[in-house]
């Protein structure tokens, strides 16, 4: 045979491994299933905590809306009872910068990222703050009336807050610390800025009139208990956090327990008001009391949403390491079957080669032994 014929009868034999071969390939393929359906698991992993990242991210930013918000419902019934040229101009800058930063997520396209809840909200939002003004568009409207329409843009700013939460997945969590830390910043806290709200308003209103009508007292004091009372629960389940999460203890706001910016806003509403048998106190110095305490209660609700922000990212690099580690796992096994197959594939052609050096070894023989008998014969006869 020549050599082109020899390589021609070579051209698609395929070498098939021996049974060490086929058994490594039967045992990685399983494996190796394996780990791809966990990568993928991890995918999905990496992907919800993105979302709960997002989440978390968006209601941070949101939260400057909301003090905002807060900021123009608490100044609008003082300015509603003593309209004045420099309270006008107070309340106009404060509307005007309540616009600018609706205005400016909403043309925030990383921000919004076509995101329906923020798309259905926006047109709803801005017609509410265009709207608002002091008087209502009514002579008799009383700051109460006031403080209660300006509040519907906070508390739909605060839902649009918690459908963000829903929507990326954080009410779903119930291990660990995360559960605790979402409903403390997103439950707790919307409750007691309320009531820090009406304390600064409504008190620095009665301090700016220079008297309490009947129905303030009630009001005011009705406040008072309130935030005792949310003083009390909040430490009790600040305490229970603790005992469940310790590390937490060295964390901001946590390392100072047990808080006291309630009891201090409840005392402060008291001592300056509530107790005053002439009301001497400026009404401005009460009201930057009281928005030191809710500015105070805005960064530990963001120190909470950081430390939950945090915690998912450690969740999240923990599963990034998993995935390296089931493709390097992968590729190592890869690389074994690789070298088994290419060893048994050598091994089973040098057996076929030694095979047929001895089939040829043997044929020879075969040949020798048959033309010596062919000889013999002849030279017998």
């Amino acid at each position: 045979m020549s050599g082109f014929q020899q390589v021609k009868s070579n051209i698609g034999r395929i070498v098939l491994p021996t049974r060490v071969g086929w058994l490594s390939l039967f045992l990685v393929i399983p494996v190796a299933a394996l780990l791809l359906q966990l990568l993928f698991s991890r995918d999905e992993q990496v992907l919800k905590i993105d979302n709960k990242l997002k989440a978390i991210n968006d209601i941070r930013t949101l939260q400057q809306v909301v003090d905002l918000a807060e900021r123009l419902r608490d100044l609008s019934a003082i300015v509603v009872y003593d309209r004045n040229s420099e309270l006008d101009d107070e309340y106009s800058r404060q509307q005007k910068s309540l616009m600018v930063k609706l205005t400016e997520l909403k043309s925030d396209k990383a921000f919004n990222g076509n995101n329906p809840i923020y798309e259905l909200s926006y047109p709803l939002l801005l017609s509410q703050v265009q709207s608002s003004r002091p008087a209502l568009g009514a002579e008799f409207t009383t700051p109460s009336v006031a403080f209660e329409e300006h509040q519907l843009l906070v508390a739909d700013l605060q839902q649009i807050q918690f459908r963000l939460a829903d929507q990326g997945g954080l009410f779903a969590e119930r291990v660990g610390v995360f559960p605790d830390l979402t409903y403390l910043a997103l439950d707790e806290y919307t409750a007691l800025t309320s009531d820090l709200g009406k304390a600064r308003s409504f008190g620095s209103l009665y301090l700016r009139l220079g008297h309490v009508p009947s129905d303030g007292i009630e009001l005011l004091e009705g406040l008072y208990e309130r935030l005792m009372r949310q003083n009390e629960r909040l430490n009790s389940r600040l305490q229970k956090i603790l005992e469940t999460n310790p590390a937490l203890g060295s964390q901001s706001p946590f390392q100072n327990l047990p808080w006291t910016l309630l009891e201090e806003a409840a005392q402060t509403l008291d001592a300056d008001i509530i107790q005053s048998a002439d009301l001497e106190t400026p009404w401005r110095n009460y009201y930057k009391k009281i928005s030191r305490f809710m500015v105070q209660a805005s960064v530990d609700r963001d120190q909470i949403l950081s430390i939950l922000q945090n915690q998912f990212l450690l969740e999240r690099s923990a599963v990034v390491r998993q995935q390296r580690t089931y493709l390097i796992v992968m590729i190592f096994i890869f690389f074994v079957f690789l070298v088994i197959y290419i060893l048994d594939i050598k091994a089973t052609v040098g057996q076929e080669k030694v095979r047929k050096e001895k089939q040829a070894a043997e044929e020879a023989d075969k040949a020798k032994s048959q033309f010596l008998a062919t000889m013999s014969h002849e030279i017998r006869t």
